[in-house]
């Protein structure tokens, strides 16, 4: 048995490593002079930042979330697409990224919520957005999947490089670096006590079965931290689903994303077809 001292070095290890982002990226806005920065109302009085891009005759809006230790900046290419597809865009920092809020301990619940809150904050703003469209990438794509199991109104989302069940992602973490087997399977249980829910409550692969809306998945052909398998284990549980594997793209290769223009014009098709027939 491990004592209660073991136990809390195991916990503060374990949240150093991987409870928060180590390094904060993107903190400050892009020159882009048509981007701009906003301040929202986030989880428990928290502030989040985020990017806005708005398109000329706006007929929906899309939410955009980045991947662990990632920020909005890093998804302009993908807003830059979704842009020029007709949507206003909010590419939005989770708590601990970017330049929002600090948070003790982050997740893919917890960027669930501040997902969340930019919802309820698009739908206030002047923001086209009585259609939505959730975009993440990684953890971000978990949370957007969260979401639209929670809050109504979401017509479709894109996943890009999502993991398939948070479990399997950890264990290889833990191993990487250099957890023994053996003790594996109780920091796993710690991990779970720290997020505030068990991996197979929130696990992409038992959330997508739940959502009966449009649903696109993306994901890099070499990407060595997320494997194609994910990806595949996602779309054969999906309803409506349509999965693209980039060739030679990895996990955060998204200036590959003009590679799936198309098949994001088709999800937005979808998705203006099933809210028609609501």
């Amino acid at each position: 048995m491990l004592s209660l001292v073991g136990l809390a070095v195991l916990r503060r290890q374990l949240v150093r490593r991987f409870g928060v982002p180590a390094l904060r990226r993107g903190a400050t806005a892009p020159s882009d002079p048509d981007v701009e920065l906003v301040a929202l109302p986030g989880p428990d009085g928290s502030t989040l930042r985020g990017l806005v891009l708005r398109a000329s005759g706006a007929s929906g809006t899309a939410l955009v979330i980045h991947g662990w230790d990632g920020s909005a900046a890093d998804l302009l290419p993908v807003g830059r697409l979704l842009q020029d597809e007709g949507l206003d865009v909010l590419l939005l920092d989770a708590r601990r990224h970017g330049g929002s809020d600090d948070i003790a301990v982050t997740s893919m619940p917890h960027i669930a919520q501040d997902l969340a809150a930019a919802v309820r904050w698009c739908r206030r703003a002047d923001l086209r957005a009585d259609r939505l469209l959730l975009v993440g990438h990684s953890v971000g794509a978990g949370a957007c999947l969260l979401v639209a199991r929670g809050v109504p109104g979401v017509d479709g989302v894109v996943l890009i490089a999502s993991m398939a069940h948070p479990r399997e992602v950890m264990r290889r973490l833990l191993v990487s670096a250099g957890a023994p087997r053996v003790a594996t399977p109780l920091a796993l249980r710690v991990v779970e006590h720290l997020i505030g829910h068990r991996f197979d409550a929130f696990a992409p692969v038992h959330v997508l079965p739940l959502l009966d809306i449009p649903v696109l998945i993306v994901q890099g052909e070499r990407d060595a931290t997320i494997p194609v398998i994910d990806a595949q284990a996602l779309a054969a549980v999906a309803r409506d689903v349509e999965l693209v594997i980039v060739p030679g793209a990895g996990h955060s290769a998204l200036s590959a994303v003009p590679a799936v223009r198309t098949a994001v014009r088709d999800l937005l098709a979808r998705a203006s077809s099933a809210a028609a027939e609501v």
